[in-house]
């Protein structure tokens, strides 16, 4: 299970479901899982300053269950920061993306946990 949240300054109109869609095609590829195992959740219309500006800007967590090493980590970097550039224009140095492992047995869906 991986879950790709994106706080975004940018506003809902430039969200579409093709984005969402798209997100959850490239993680099913990068980290060869069934889309069944992938969330995805923007929040449009944030509030966001980086370094003192508040030009477009994007501040997202993602969380696996899986064990991220740091190339993979990288590579996840790379592949999200270029999908949320392409998709609303947000410069990648003006996206920070906090990379988290969850154990499994504190994940839950459908009536019980992952572990």
């Amino acid at each position: 299970m991986s879950i790709f949240v994106v706080n975004t300054s940018v506003t809902k109109d430039k969200l579409s479901e093709a984005l969402l869609s798209e997100a959850t095609k490239e993680l099913t590829k990068v980290m060869s899982k069934p889309a069944q195992f992938i969330a995805v959740h923007f929040h449009a219309d944030q509030i966001i300053m980086i370094g003192g500006n508040a030009d477009p800007s994007a501040i997202c967590y993602f969380q696996s269950i899986e064990k991220l090493s740091c190339d993979e980590i990288k590579k996840y970097s790379k592949m999200l920061c270029g999908l949320v550039h392409k998709q609303l224009g947000i410069s990648p140095e003006r996206i920070y993306i906090n990379f988290v492992d969850m154990d499994a047995c504190n994940v839950a869906c459908n009536n019980t946990t992952f572990g």
